[in-house]
């Protein structure tokens, strides 16, 4: 998501500093957008962004909630707003005033390694600043969230797909005064509805692509 943002809408010297090492694996990014009182509606984002009165640094100050690789991200795409506008920024997670809660038990998602984020007057360069105020939201969001939008597709029809293998061999093997759960017409059915509508989900996915 970051990359795809950052490739779209972020400086030379943005992509020059960021893409290869996200590229290769060596740096991992998360998109900072979601807080207490703006889930999906990205325009309600409290976080400021403020000039810090030198004139080459600005301070980022909000509460983001369930950030994706926010346990891990050695940068983040935060959103909030500069000037009242929307906009969108940088910010090294080993900055002073960056503070990580790791959030768990989310069923299919331990691996997204999801966190809340405090940040308190993190200062970082004007140059960190992704495209012009007032485009944090209309640009770069649109573009990381397109990308989200189709992992979350994908992972979705990966789950499903697992459990539709899983209820399959328990309904093989699983057997109740001597029949087997797969034998009833009623446990055939259901599990073959859910295979079709997982087979849809895929071609879905695939067609998006």
């Amino acid at each position: 998501m970051v990359a795809a943002a950052l490739r779209r809408w972020g400086t030379a010297e943005q992509r020059a500093l960021w893409l290869p090492r996200l590229a290769d694996g060596s740096l991992t990014a998360g998109f900072a957008a979601t807080e207490d009182g703006a889930g999906s509606e990205l325009s309600a984002v409290a976080t400021t962004i403020e000039d810090a009165g030198d004139g080459t640094h600005v301070t980022v100050t909000g509460r983001k909630k369930w950030i994706t690789f926010g346990q891990i991200a050695d940068v983040l795409l935060v959103l909030g707003r500069y000037d009242g506008k929307p906009a969108a920024v940088l910010v090294e997670t080993d900055r002073d005033g960056v503070e990580r809660e790791p959030v768990g038990g989310q069923l299919g998602m331990r691996a997204a390694q999801i966190a809340h984020i405090r940040l308190d007057a993190v200062r970082v360069p004007r140059g960190a600043l992704v495209a012009p105020a007032g485009a944090g939201l209309s640009h770069v969001a649109a573009v990381a969230l397109d990308h989200g939008r189709f992992t979350v597709a994908w992972g979705c029809v990966g789950m499903a797909e697992a459990c539709v293998a899983d209820a399959t061999a328990h309904a093989a093997a699983r057997s109740q005064a001597g029949v087997a759960l797969a034998a009833h017409q009623s446990v055939r059915a259901l599990l073959a509805r859910t295979a079709v509508e997982t087979a849809g989900a895929r071609e879905l996915a695939l067609r998006a692509a």
